[in-house]
């Protein structure tokens, strides 16, 4: 039987990963031309608070981080290492470019985000729904 790896390992690795791919795919933009700062927040939402926005950011993913990482990494790895991955990089630009770098666009809105973000989302959908299926799964038991 095959022993599984460390989850924190596992989900140290995705957010590694998920940063590289996320600046990588920034310096790429940029050549091209395709960048945005966001200095706000979701949507550029209070945009003028560059300080303000920052440090609750970072505050913010600190305090998600340490929770996500003792109440759900050993049960959903890639979820918390895409979390944490999507959290690290968005902060690297903050600090980097006092804001966050966009540059794809989302097709229903007439804004642009960038891989990090997706991460983000899909550790929270990820996050969700492997909850709900718990939920699902106890009930059918009953």
């Amino acid at each position: 039987m095959r022993k599984m790896p460390n989850p924190y390992l596992q989900s140290l690795i995705v957010a590694l990963a998920v940063v590289v791919v996320d600046q990588l795919s920034k310096v790429i933009a940029a050549k091209y031309g395709w960048i945005t700062v966001n200095t706000g927040v979701s949507f550029g939402l209070l945009g003028s608070n560059d300080q303000l926005v920052a440090t609750a950011v970072f505050v913010g993913f600190a305090v998600l981080g340490i929770l996500a990482m003792q109440l759900y990494c050993k049960k959903y790895p890639l979820a918390i290492g895409l979390f944490l991955g999507g959290a690290v990089a968005n902060l690297i630009d903050r600090f980097l470019f006092n804001g966050v770098r966009d540059w794809l666009p989302v097709v229903v809105l007439p804004i642009k985000n960038n891989l990090a973000d997706w991460a983000i989302f899909a550790a929270v959908v990820l996050l969700l729904f492997s909850e709900w299926r718990k939920g699902q799964r106890k009930r059918s038991l009953r």
